[in-house]
């Protein structure tokens, strides 16, 4: 019995340090995550990112339309429906750079279109999802 109770005591002991481990990974990713979104009042620095995006990468834009925000206990959900116009690399180019942005963003809906006015463009229908910090009393 003793030698299987400090057998289960060794195995319990590393369960807990792998534990331990991932609840510091957990920790850690959320302050990073923290210290890179945007808080409360800093929503339209996300549309001003996202604006600028558009305009590295070359594409011309059509519509762009913010949409209600969505607060959830720890984060807010940032929408945004655009159009945009322009050659079919520049969507990839602009996909790319949404996503190195230090912000959360998701592609939740993407439509691509032939131009009816001009054949070699494309019309990209994107709907985002941006997030931000909500967390008022996190520790």
């Amino acid at each position: 019995q003793r030698q299987a109770f400090i057998a289960n005591e060794l195995k319990m002991r590393e369960e807990i340090t792998s534990i331990q481990n991932e609840v510091d990974t957990v920790q850690e990713f959320v302050r990073s995550w923290r210290a890179n979104s945007p808080g409360r009042e800093d929503l339209s620095a996300i549309y001003a990112q996202i604006s600028e995006s558009v305009m590295a990468s070359g594409m011309i834009t059509l519509k762009f339309e913010p949409q209600s925000v969505s607060d959830y206990e720890l984060i807010r959900r940032v929408g945004v429906n655009m159009e945009v116009l322009g050659h079919f690399h520049q969507i990839f180019d602009l996909l790319a750079r949404l996503e190195s942005l230090p912000e959360t963003i998701w592609v939740e809906k993407l439509s691509l279109e032939t131009s009816q006015e001009n054949r070699e463009m494309v019309q990209c229908g994107v709907s985002l999802g941006a997030f931000a910090d909500n967390l008022k009393n996190f520790d």
